[in-house]
């Protein structure tokens, strides 16, 4: 039983002493709420729900990847496919509902406001957005973001920038005034600083987690810290660290680590 339970789930003391769960076989992770996860079978392409407080494993049936927590059970999520299509997907049930939309999606749905969702559709360098009305699930009118948004905060303050200079990079801005508040300032050809991206605001906006490095096996996971100015390195293991996402209630936060072969889902409490 204890080799079975270790198989699934392992425990290890990370640096600042900080929780940490690794669940094999685990990619595209997202939190729904606070204590559940759902995640990709690296393997089958099937999805998954953990639940943190039981360690109890449920299987889906329903391949897909691309999650992003609506934080009521229920998440967006894009189904395996030349091209991909939009779905709802409840986390307690496993019931999954199709989006109708006009573009399929290339990246990952994010909030924007109390009411509204966008997702970037097209492979150009800077792809468009198409908006989500969160009450109906459809197509609204276009909001003014600037180019390149992929998150935007809770309070419709900030966005996230992803751009690129010759490697991938970071900008935060006040959407308000254009300002710039942070930017990142990676290095194409530089193991240790190629590339930034993937970030994400925390649900109360005053944070955001990114990933400095995309080239295996080296990647870390970033906090900015908004409010005190201050950036934060939450790893130093010398793994591929890869998608942070925040729980429901900010004190936790999880990614996708390669650990000896395997593609595992870290969860972290802040």
């Amino acid at each position: 039983m204890k080799i079975l339970r270790l198989f699934l789930i392992c425990f290890a003391l990370p640096l600042a002493a900080e929780e940490l769960l690794c669940i094999n076989d685990a990619r595209q992770a997202e939190f729904s709420g606070s204590s559940k996860i759902v995640f990709t079978r690296h393997s089958t392409g099937k999805a998954a729900v953990y639940d943190i407080n039981n360690r109890k494993v449920t299987e889906l049936d329903f391949s897909g990847n691309s999650f992003s927590s609506r934080h009521d059970g229920t998440l967006f999520c894009c189904g395996d496919g030349i091209f991909p299509q939009l779905f709802l997907l409840d986390a307690n049930t496993g019931k999954t509902t199709e989006i109708t939309v006009s573009e399929p999606p290339s990246g990952v749905v994010f909030k924007v406001d109390s009411s509204t969702w966008a997702f970037p559709c097209g492979y150009e360098k800077i792809p468009k957005l198409l908006f989500i009305d969160g009450r109906s699930l459809k197509e609204r009118q276009p909001l003014v973001l600037p180019p390149g948004t992929v998150d935007v905060s809770c309070n419709g303050k900030y966005a996230a920038i992803q751009f690129d200079n010759g490697t991938c990079n970071i900008r935060i801005v006040e959407i308000a005034t254009g300002k710039t508040l942070f930017v990142t300032d990676a290095i194409s050809g530089s193991m240790q600083k190629n590339g930034c991206h993937s970030p994400v605001f925390s649900p109360d906006g005053t944070k955001v987690l990114y990933v400095s490095g995309d080239i295996q096996p080296l990647a870390d996971i970033m906090m900015y810290d908004l409010e005190k100015r201050e950036l934060k390195r939450l790893t130093s293991d010398g793994k591929d660290n890869q998608r942070p996402r925040w729980s429901s209630d900010g004190k936790r936060y999880i990614h996708t680590t390669l650990r000896n072969g395997k593609y595992c889902t870290a969860v972290k409490t802040l």
